[in-house]
């Protein structure tokens, strides 16, 4: 069984595998899935950045807002793209992830993969309608 830990500032995930068993735990405990730490990042944020797919992929069917972003203006896609997790792009596109969501800096998921060079990525979102 493999062991996927999340621990960041003021929320800690931990995967330990079984996707029932995540989910459940989030229910019980009641878990705010959008919960922002002072930077402004979600549990989902952190896991995209990092390239937790089960958890991301657990994160999404508990609702979690794929459009959230960070105080950066980084969301879970931008993160994702910029880090060439194919997968995890694929799961927040059909999620209906806003694709043009740009960053403070004005760059969007699009930009940041074509600049690290996941062209992979870069059709995944142009099919998906990005503009940017």
């Amino acid at each position: 069984m493999r062991k996927q830990s999340l621990s960041r500032g003021e929320f800690q995930l931990t995967y330990s595998g079984g996707c029932g068993s995540f989910s459940l735990d989030l229910l019980e405990d009641q878990l705010d899935v959008d919960k922002q730490e002072s930077g402004g990042e979600t549990a989902l944020i952190w896991a995209a950045f990092k390239g937790h797919e089960e958890i991301v992929e657990m994160l999404l069917q508990q609702k979690a807002d794929v459009d959230k972003q960070e105080n950066g203006g980084e969301t879970a896609l931008i993160w994702a793209a910029q880090n060439g997790y194919e997968k995890i792009v694929e799961m927040l596109l059909q999620q209906k992830a806003d694709v043009d969501k740009q960053e403070n800096s004005g760059e969007t998921a699009l930009s940041w993969a074509a600049r690290k060079g996941h062209e992979k990525i870069v059709e995944m979102l142009r099919a998906a309608g990005s503009k940017g």
